[in-house]
């Protein structure tokens, strides 16, 4: 409420009495005790185990929008702390190739599976279902995190029985929030539901860092 009632010790008192309350649909990258809930992104250490992790990672689209840049971010945040080394691999070209090669990645078109015919990999990093077909056609081939960002898979024309089946072979599944796990508890095998949370810094894109690594 707007006036006297945002009052400072209103405030105070009301927070020494709900304060001990959690909000748990809440991103955890926002400042919870500020009004404006502004970004506060806490980003984790990463521990590394000898050498980088070679990782192939199946982008969504190479645009500057959504999904393809939490990927972009992660994949940077991870790789400036000397942790994974990719190539991007993607249906199309977009402004984020050039990105991607300035911070050392490569980047390649085609099939997935092609390009594991050729290169050595740990593990596939896959974004969004509308990549459902690298994760069909790597089963077998190698572990695969497959990071979910859409409520709802019908977007891309994928049915639920569909996604269902993925899943259940996938070795790793991670979405963009609780709530969008939530959507899909009852598709998923037990234990098999992470969450990596989506935030930015208020750096430029080059430095922002992506919570949850």
């Amino acid at each position: 409420q707007a006036g006297e009632d945002q009052r400072p010790e209103h405030n105070l008192a009301y927070s020494r009495r709900h304060g001990h309350r959690t909000e748990e649909w809440l991103n955890p990258n926002l400042q919870v005790r500020a009004n404006d809930l502004a970004v506060c992104p806490a980003r984790a250490t990463v521990r590394k185990h000898g050498r980088p992790l070679k990782v192939l990672a199946v982008s969504n689209g190479l645009g500057r929008d959504g999904a393809a840049l939490v990927q972009h971010d992660l994949l940077c945040r991870l790789a400036s702390d000397g942790a994974v080394e990719a190539m991007v691999s993607s249906q199309g070209d977009g402004p984020l190739a050039a990105s991607y090669r300035a911070a050392g990645f490569s980047v390649a078109t085609g099939s997935p599976a092609a390009l594991v015919a050729n290169e050595r990999f740990d593990v596939a990093y896959v974004n969004t279902i509308a990549r459902i077909d690298a994760v069909q056609a790597l089963r077998g081939v190698l572990p695969r995190l497959w990071h979910v960002h859409e409520a709802d898979p019908t977007v891309h024309g994928v049915g639920w029985n569909g996604v269902a089946d993925a899943w259940a072979d996938a070795e790793a599944v991670a979405f963009r929030s609780l709530a969008a796990r939530e959507a899909y508890r009852k598709w998923l095998p037990p234990g098999n539901d992470g969450v990596v949370f989506n935030a930015y810094s208020r750096l430029e894109p080059k430095d922002r860092a992506t919570s949850r690594e």
